[in-house]
């Protein structure tokens, strides 16, 4: 449950205010959200202060506790932490140091003079293209890689190519590492939490859609919609996604050139309904599936039973 302090914030807000905490350690919800406050909401500048704060003025300022979310990271349970002083400056000791780190990590991709100055934004305020392809090279992954996006949710990058600070600390920290090379040792790890995890498999397809939208954009261009579907629903294990690439490529962009928000969602629940069955015999046109699922469906029927016709015409030719 929200705090008093934290229960009208923004959704923004709020995940702000859960990276704050994650990254501090402070359990004190209300301070940590005055603390923000105070700041503007601005997580890197908070957190900035934060950890160049006495650790007087900080206890000052909000009560601290190692946060859960950490993983263990900040070391010793709640109650063990509270027991003494000296436990709660050692956890203060390695949450500075895990802030240091991933700071440290980021500055090593931002350029003085980025790409971030030309767009009239402030240099070495974010990791721009150049920046990204070193972080890449460094993971020993391609920016192509579904780590990438995976990496990209867990940030909530606002925008393709670009990594804010706070956006990199709260990737990291969501990732569970703060430094480079062990970012690199999760890559398998976060590739399969994808892979075994519906949630967050359907989290980050969503994520993906809006991730991808330019400024005023609703709707994702065909061809920018198969380069994610080839990344995350793959044929191998959705065979349907064979014919369906067929549908969309024969009849769908005969009048459209793009897919809206609500049938790309749906399309990623009927293929996690069908899995690797390709029967379409228990198909209900009345249940909630947008026309473009209801169509690809009496599409696919039609075709295959065309081809089956054909077989048969073609097998009583070879008898006769």
């Amino acid at each position: 449950m929200a705090s008093r302090g934290s229960a009208h914030l923004s959704q923004t807000q709020q995940s702000l205010l859960d990276t704050f905490q994650s990254v501090t350690g402070c359990t004190d919800r209300a301070g940590a959200t005055e603390f923000l406050r105070k700041h503007s909401f601005d997580l890197s500048r908070a957190l900035d202060t934060y950890f160049a704060m006495p650790q007087r003025e900080k206890a000052v300022q909000m009560r601290s506790a190692p946060s859960q979310s950490l993983r263990g990271t900040l070391g010793g349970s709640g109650s063990s932490y509270g027991a003494s002083s000296r436990g709660r400056a050692a956890a203060k000791a390695k949450a500075d140091d895990r802030y240091r780190q991933i700071a440290e990590a980021f500055q090593v991709y931002v350029h003085p003079t980025s790409e971030a100055s030309e767009r009239g934004a402030a240099a070495g305020t974010a990791i721009e293209v150049a920046g990204l392809e070193r972080f890449a090279e460094d993971l020993g992954v391609g920016l192509d890689d579904v780590f990438f996006l995976v990496f990209a949710f867990f940030c909530e990058c606002a925008e393709q190519g670009r990594i804010t600070k706070e956006e990199f600390i709260r990737g990291m920290d969501r990732s569970g590492v703060c430094t480079v090379a062990a970012l690199r040792e999760a890559v398998p790890r976060i590739r399969a939490q994808l892979a075994e995890d519906k949630v967050l498999a359907r989290q980050v397809y969503a994520y993906a859609f809006t991730y991808s939208l330019d400024v005023g954009q609703k709707a994702l261009p065909v061809d920018l919609c198969v380069a994610y579907w080839r990344l995350l629903l793959s044929e191998t294990e959705f065979p349907l996604m064979t014919e369906w690439y067929t549908f969309v490529d024969e009849e769908y962009r005969k009048r459209a050139n793009a897919f809206s928000k609500d049938p790309w969602i749906m399309l990623f629940d009927f293929m996690h309904a069908k899995r690797a069955s390709l029967s379409l015999d228990d198909y209900d046109e009345e249940e909630a599936w947008p026309l473009v699922i209801d169509e690809f469906v009496e599409w696919t029927r039609r075709r295959r039973k065309a081809k089956e016709n054909e077989a048969a015409t073609e097998a009583g030719s070879a008898q006769s």
